[in-house]
């Protein structure tokens, strides 16, 4: 199939293949078995840029089923053939799918090193906000131009997105590079969906929980607000977990607290639906991973009443148990500072008695959860800070 001379015919077998190996991994075995690998490393350096966009599809496809075959490529030059790639025009879409590859690939030292040069190369090729601007600009008045640095830039956060899938090394030489910080302020200028890959990946790197410091100084928080009161849903979505993920230490809560984004997902965690859901979800974070005063600064903005709400939503019980842990928590780390001012805001939103009815829920997590909160708060003598000692249970 792929000792085909004409190129037109390459890219037709290519392709052809690309769609039978997608998604099954029987496929791909028997792709396998027929000794395809070494052709597909060999058409790496193939000089038609669609015949190797092919191929980096095709093995990417494999690996990602069959990872096993790695140390195959690797005894074939892979990361030699990748180096070749990286040394073509890094404004091709091809760049897509290589990112795709190098995404399923073991972490390897000479691919990184590589990949590494490339991000490092492309930096200073990225296009500026006003170049892009000014370029659209130009397209408006003059029909037949065509806005190649935004179609750039676009490509881009398609590959950076795809190299931050799970590998910390690949996360961390992104960020590093500087090419982030020049992401940011193109969200309001790129297409949604690349708009919506911008926050995505800056999800990814999060949720490897070693790098928020570093997400910090590309100044992605100063522009969730806006992302959050976008009209595209799978933007705001993706800017949720953007935020559950970020949201895993003090530090963390402190910068998202300072950045004045704890209305804005109180506003949204008081409508219905997937994305009040996570929202609460992501204040329930946010007051477990806070410190006691930061605790109190969110339960001021009235974020307790929010979360009450979904005490009503009998379907979801593990929300339901989430969130009596948070109110467990809460009152549990204010004991030193105002633990009554706590309590009274409960009170007043009827969160007590709330949780009293919920000593007689059918799921047992729940009901003796309920109990224990009734036990060590509510029945004490709150305006005294009169707690009973807890010592049975795990505060979460």
């Amino acid at each position: 199939m792929f000792f085909c001379s004409d190129k037109h015919g390459l890219q037709t077998a290519a392709w052809t293949l690309s769609r039978i190996v997608s998604d099954s991994s029987e496929y791909c075995q028997m792709t396998i078995d027929c000794g395809a690998i070494p052709i597909l490393v060999k058409l790496f350096e193939h000089s038609n840029k669609i015949v190797r966009s092919q191929a980096y599809c095709l093995l990417q496809n494999i690996l990602q089923f069959h990872p096993f075959i790695f140390d195959e490529c690797m005894e074939l030059n892979f990361h030699d053939k990748i180096f070749f790639a990286l040394s073509s025009n890094p404004s091709s879409y091809e760049w897509i799918n290589l990112s795709a590859i190098i995404g399923v690939c073991r972490p390897d030292k000479n691919i990184l090193k590589n990949v590494e040069h490339f991000l490092f190369s492309l930096e200073k090729y990225f296009p500026t906000k006003k170049e892009i601007t000014d370029e659209i600009g130009e397209r408006l008045w003059n029909l037949w131009y065509f806005p190649t640095k935004k179609e750039f830039a676009e490509h881009i956060v398609e590959i950076l997105w795809n190299l931050c899938y799970e590998e910390k090394e690949l996360c961390q030489m992104v960020i590093k590079c500087g090419i982030l910080d020049k992401l940011v302020p193109l969200w309001n200028i790129l297409h949604a969906e690349s708009s919506t890959k911008i926050i995505s990946t800056f999800g990814r790197i999060a949720r490897q929980q070693k790098f928020n410091t570093m997400i910090v100084d590309t100044g992605v928080l100063k522009i969730i607000n806006h992302l959050l009161q976008s009209f595209d849903t799978e933007l705001t979505e993706e800017t949720l977990s953007f935020l559950l993920f970020f949201a895993t230490d003090s530090e963390s809560v402190q910068e998202i607290i300072e950045a004045n984004i704890i209305p804005s997902l109180i506003q949204i965690s008081e409508g219905c639906g997937s994305f009040g859901k996570k929202a609460a979800i992501t204040l329930q974070q946010l007051l477990y991973e806070g410190n006691s005063e930061q605790t109190m600064k969110i339960t001021k903005m009235n974020a307790l009443p929010s979360l009450y709400n979904y005490l009503n939503n009998k379907n979801d019980e593990i929300l339901i148990q989430r969130i009596l842990e948070t109110f467990f928590n809460v009152l549990k780390k204010c004991e030193k500072v105002n633990v009554k001012l706590i309590y009274d805001e409960m009170e007043e939103y009827g969160i007590p008695d709330k949780i009293k009815i919920l000593q007689s829920h059918e799921n047992e997590d729940i009901r003796q959860l309920s109990i224990k909160f009734v036990e060590t708060y509510f029945n004490a003598n709150i305006a005294s800070k009169s707690m009973k000692e807890e010592n049975d249970y795990e505060y979460v």
